[in-house]
């Protein structure tokens, strides 16, 4: 006798059958769980699987879980938000300012959390530059530069967790995921991942300067070795500086918009590379549309700091929320299974 009905689910964590109302499933491997016990535990409960945000069934008193994904070892795809997620400037401050007004506490006690964090370990780093410069002792430009290096590092290690918290937040918040502030501290979870995102970015930032720092070097070569390298009147200096410059930034910014989703991707639970690899296949295609929204967004959260610095934590969580959901709307257009 044959039957249609379907085996209930059991949740990864305790075991016990989940309710279609009561259900969430790992973004990352799709893994039912009670709603309760994700909240209890933050995370997934399937062993080796690194993800840290849960989704809603696909429709309301459906328990199946959604489509795995099609790209990468580990991405994620959304379904059955109660958002519609698209590209574009105007839905970008429409959803960023629903999901900001909604959850306004926990988005400004994030960023606040961010800046105070990040501001007291660079005070503390920088704590043996300061101490040389008020006993009035003069190590010489090497220690100087050793100790600036030294603090540099120490931030490189610190930072990307905080910023993978930061979007850990922010997702929760576009998909009404139970958005708390304990969320921020989420990121360490990725810990590894998010600093080796971190420094191959960075890397990254200093290969697109390449052309300046040539230019550079060859302006500078042939003030102090004129008759080896030959010199070149001061408006070509000038000139070839500015148009290096240019040439850098451009290219900076390119790869800037081609890997803008590293950290949501690395928090989604892709490898480093497999991040880097998705985020150019999320912005192929509208990379110049995603940066005229990024610099107007850029624009809004620096407004902030224009105003004695304190409404940076507003502009700050809303140019947040509104950047992560062109990372949601590119998500799920582009990395969706076919036929969904």
């Amino acid at each position: 006798m044959s039957t249609d009905a379907t085996p209930p689910q059991r949740c990864a964590n305790c075991q016990l059958p989940v309710e279609p109302s009561d259900v969430v499933y790992c973004s990352v491997c799709g893994q039912p769980h009670h709603a309760a016990c994700w909240n209890v535990i933050g995370h997934c409960a399937t062993p080796g699987c690194p993800g840290i945000q849960a989704i809603r069934a696909q429709t309301p008193g459906s328990a199946m879980p959604p489509p795995p994904p099609i790209i990468g070892t580990s991405g994620a795809y959304y379904t059955g938000m109660s958002r519609v997620f698209e590209v574009g400037l105007s839905p970008a401050f429409t959803i960023g300012w629903e999901a900001f007004s909604r959850y306004m506490a926990v988005g400004i006690v994030a960023i606040l959390l961010y800046l105070v964090i990040s501001f007291a370990i660079g005070f503390i780093v920088g704590l043996p530059s300061s101490i040389m410069e008020m006993a009035l002792v003069d190590y010489g430009p090497l220690v100087q530069f050793a100790t600036n290096i030294g603090s540099n590092l120490i931030m490189g290690f610190i930072e990307p967790p905080l910023i993978g918290g930061l979007v850990i937040v922010a997702l929760n918040m576009l998909t009404d995921n139970n958005p708390s502030v304990g969320d921020f501290f989420a990121g360490f979870r990725r810990y590894w991942p998010l600093v080796g995102a971190y420094w191959l970015l960075l890397l990254v930032n200093i290969v697109a300067f390449i052309p300046f720092f040539i230019c550079l070097a060859y302006v500078l070569l042939g003030l102090h070795w004129e008759p080896a390298y030959g010199t070149l009147p001061p408006e070509g200096a000038i000139a070839l500086l500015v148009i290096s410059a240019l040439l850098s930034t451009v290219l900076y910014c390119y790869l800037l918009i081609r890997w803008a989703f590293v950290y949501f991707l690395v928090i989604e639970g892709d490898g480093v590379l497999d991040a880097f690899r998705n985020s150019a296949l999320l912005t192929d295609g509208l990379r110049l549309r995603l940066f005229g929204i990024s610099f107007v967004l850029g624009l809004v959260a620096g407004l902030g700091l224009l105003v004695c610095c304190v409404p940076v934590i507003f502009t700050g969580a809303f140019a947040l929320c509104a950047f992560a959901s062109q990372y949601l709307a590119l998500r799920y257009q582009r990395l969706r299974p076919a036929g969904v």
